[in-house]
């Protein structure tokens, strides 16, 4: 069996990229882990004891992943760098897109020898993501990012579309075109500002995401849905 080059785009990317485990629950049916990576949304991944197969709520995992019959860079890199499981180990599950009884068992073997819950708890001021002075042990941990992430969980989410202060000489709505005022949404992604009347307005009329960089963190305005998600900006 062959790896399709879609997936093997994927692992390569997974392997590029700096992404950082923040939380990790066990429990009854699944595995649940929050991941987050350079766009520093947070993304859920389900690693499902029932039907032996694992899902990602990012954008790629929704559409082009889907598609193409593979999964995600996410899901590649907690299958490969965290849990050690080799491209070799996970043949049958890269075609099938479930895994085997052998490759979920030894899948469920490193994961209760990882204790990912003590690392998580346990990550040092040091272990920080920083090319000059690199995390100690292991690299897919940012205690930065995990404190961020614990504040930020408890806050309702459409609290990441607040805005405080900005500069706004020049600058009009990019949805009526009129000057921006008071009650103000931004976009936690590109950070382009937008009146909250014409932002819902636009949420209501069947749009999702933003309308300078189409984004879908808007889904966090509208719904608490598995496809949504916070950002650590």
């Amino acid at each position: 069996m062959n790896i399709s080059y879609s997936q093997l785009k994927r692992i390569q990317s997974s392997k590029r990229n700096s992404l950082f485990i923040l939380d990790f629950i066990d429990k009854d049916d699944s595995y649940e882990f929050k991941i987050t990576g350079s766009t520093l949304n947070v993304y859920n991944i389900s690693i499902s004891k029932k039907y032996k197969n694992i899902k990602c709520n990012c954008p790629d995992s929704t559409s082009w992943a889907k598609y193409s019959n593979c999964v995600c860079k996410h899901c590649c890199f907690l299958l490969i760098k965290v849990l050690k499981l080799t491209e070799e180990n996970l043949l049958y599950f890269f075609n099938n897109l479930n895994f085997s009884l052998e490759e979920f068992n030894k899948l469920v073997e490193n994961l209760n020898k990882l204790s990912l819950n003590s690392i998580i708890l346990e990550a040092k001021d040091e272990d920080i993501d920083d090319i000059d002075s690199p995390p100690q042990n292991p690299q897919y941990i940012d205690k930065q990012l995990i404190d961020k992430f614990k504040e930020l969980k408890s806050i309702n989410p459409k609290k990441i579309f607040e805005i405080k202060e900005i500069n706004l000489e020049t600058k009009d709505c990019p949805i009526c075109y009129e000057k921006l005022e008071d009650k103000l949404l931004k976009c936690p992604d590109c950070r382009q500002v937008l009146h909250k009347v014409c932002m819902e307005l636009w949420l209501k009329s069947g749009n999702h995401n933003c309308p300078y960089c189409r984004s879908e963190s808007w889904k966090n305005y509208t719904n608490n849905s598995l496809n949504s998600y916070i950002n650590l900006l």
